[in-house]
C-alpha cells in the first residue's frame, strides 16, 4: 500500500508540475517548485487516494518553524507532501514521505490539524484556494495521464 501511495503522489506531482508549466492552471507564473500550491496539491492528493481506496486527510500546519501556513496530506502513519520543494533550502526532494514518528517529521511538520471544512480556505488568497474547478482540473489532466494505467 506505500508503495502504491507513492506512485500516486509522483503522478500528482508530475502533472501538477505539467499544468503549471504550460499555464493551463489558471495561474499567471511558472513555479517549478508549486510555491503556494499546497493546498490545491494536497486536497488533489486526498481525493485521489480515496479514489484508491486509500485512507487519508489534508493536513495543514507549519512546515519547519515557518510563520506559514503549509498543507500536506497524512495516511494512517505517513506524511505525504507534494510541495515542499517550495521550500527550496528545506526540502530537494520532489515528493517528501515519511513516517510520521521520523526524527525528520517531527522536525519538519509542526501543529498541524485536519482540514474537515472548505471553508477553512475562505481567508487565502484566491489563487491559492482549493476551488472545486481547480481540484478537478488538476485531477482530469491525472486521470487522463495516469489512470487508465492504475
Amino acid at each position: 500500500m506505500l508503495k502504491k501511495q507513492l506512485e500516486l503522489a509522483n503522478q500528482l506531482r508530475e502533472t501538477a508540475e505539467d499544468l503549471v508549466e504550460s499555464q493551463k492552471y489558471g495561474f499567471d507564473y511558472f513555479d517549478p517548485d508549486l510555491e503556494c500550491l499546497c493546498a490545491i496539491c494536497s486536497v488533489a492528493l486526498q481525493r485521489i487516494f480515496d479514489q484508491n481506496g486509500i485512507e487519508s486527510e489534508v493536513i495543514c500546519g507549519e512546515f519547519r518553524n515557518k510563520d506559514l501556513t503549509h498543507c500536506w496530506v497524512e495516511t494512517g502513519t505517513h506524511i505525504i507532501d507534494i510541495t515542499a520543494t517550495q521550500f527550496k533550502k528545506m526540502s530537494k526532494r520532489k515528493v517528501v514521505f515519511l513516517d510520521k514518528n521520523d526524527e525528520e517529521a517531527k522536525d519538519l511538520y509542526r501543529n498541524g490539524e485536519v482540514v474537515e471544512k472548505p471553508k477553512y480556505f475562505h481567508k487565502w488568497p484566491d489563487e491559492q484556494k482549493p476551488t472545486k474547478a481547480k481540484i478537478e482540473k488538476i485531477i482530469q489532466k491525472w486521470s487522463s495521464n495516469y489512470a487508465t494505467a492504475a
